[in-house]
């Protein structure tokens, strides 16, 4: 951001000396294109101005945006919906996720913390994520929620893997293979 206002800066005072030198030579047709060229400088200058003034720039104006454009898709929920047995895919793009939305024809959940949006699209088996983070250092709340889901997926528990062959070691020499129990 302080990158564009410099160069919105710089090239407002180059357009402010090439406006006086085509008025002292005489070209009233070029110093009106120039003073054109300039009015639009001088806006985005001070749009880049404010937008570095704001406490948390652009990160809450592109988020009060989607909201805005998308309210009739968007249902803001307090927690998370279950994830049990879907597969989830994450959407490179929030743009990507109203382009499913379009053909899937469900609303768009989202919630937020920690700096961070949440949007979740569910469909059938598959539900399609996606998150905006004001730094990529935010740990949000879907990815907390999807780490314990993991976690737990990954435990292994052994009374439910009873249904399967299993193999109990208790030490290096001892170790019992457990049938499960046909119906």
């Amino acid at each position: 951001m302080k990158n564009n206002v410099f160069k919105s800066g710089f090239i407002s005072i180059l357009f402010v000396i090439i406006l006086i030198i085509f008025l002292i030579m005489g070209k009233i047709e070029f110093a009106l294109i120039t003073i054109v060229l300039l009015i639009i400088c001088l806006l985005i200058f001070f749009m880049s101005v404010r937008t570095i003034n704001k406490p948390n720039g652009y990160f809450y104006d592109y988020i009060h945006n989607i909201l805005e454009q998308n309210e009739n898709i968007l249902v803001e929920i307090d927690k998370f919906p279950s994830f049990t047995n879907k597969k989830i895919y994450r959407t490179t793009t929030i743009e990507d996720l109203f382009n499913l939305e379009k053909t899937v024809k469900k609303p768009i959940y989202y919630t937020y913390n920690n700096d961070s949006y949440d949007f979740i699209l569910i469909d059938n088996k598959k539900i399609y994520v996606n998150t905006i983070k004001k730094d990529e250092k935010i740990i949000s709340c879907l990815d907390l929620y999807l780490k314990e889901l993991n976690d737990k997926k990954n435990a292994y528990n052994l009374i439910e893997d009873l249904d399967k062959t299993t193999i109990i070691k208790v030490d290096k020499d001892k170790e019992f293979i457990v049938y499960p129990l046909n119906k």
